[in-house]
């Protein structure tokens, strides 16, 4: 059993932060975990890796807010079929924009669209190379604030040139 998702709601419960008015702006740094999906057809690649992502950002206010961040986004590996031992091992900067829909004082949904800024090392049929790029990603969500901190579960998706990129992610943001 994985326990980072335990850990990470953990920490989120035990936070000391607080949190600026609930119509103010605030500052945001966060971190959290993924698990990753990499699908290439032109290669048969499909595989889930688990990720990790370190961010900052501003709440413009309580519906509005921008993200910038670093995410690993691990090392893919391919073990079955004619392409046995293809890895793709990727990382990405981001900028976002993120606008939220308060369903309570303590609950909300949220929309992402920004953009990736990615590099790749890979190993495909024997052949090693990288590849970099700057794509769209977009992503959708459900948010809870407890005690300062937004604990947050999220869904992601871009493409990486002709490489899909999925992520299912839970982190949390400490606001202050």
């Amino acid at each position: 059993m994985r326990l980072w998702p335990v850990a990470l709601m953990a920490l989120a419960m035990t936070t000391s932060a607080h949190a600026a008015t609930d119509e103010g702006s605030a500052w945001r740094v966060g971190l959290g975990m993924s698990k990753v999906t990499i699908e290439n057809d032109d290669v048969d690649f499909d595989d889930d890796t688990t990720g990790f992502e370190v961010y900052g950002g501003w709440e413009l206010n309580r519906y509005l807010a921008v993200e910038a961040g670093y995410m690993d986004l691990g090392k893919a590996k391919e073990d079955r079929g004619i392409s046995a031992g293809d890895v793709v091992d990727t990382y990405a900067f981001y900028a976002s924009v993120l606008g939220s829909l308060w369903i309570n004082d303590y609950a909300s949904l949220f929309a992402r669209a920004g953009i990736l800024r990615w590099d790749g090392d890979a190993t495909i049929d024997g052949d090693k190379f990288s590849v970099d790029g700057n794509d769209p990603y977009y992503g959708v969500g459900v948010a809870g604030l407890l005690d300062g901190a937004l604990l947050r579960l999220e869904y992601r998706m871009g493409e990486l040139d002709d490489v899909d990129l999925s992520l299912v992610t839970l982190n949390v943001a400490w606001r202050f």
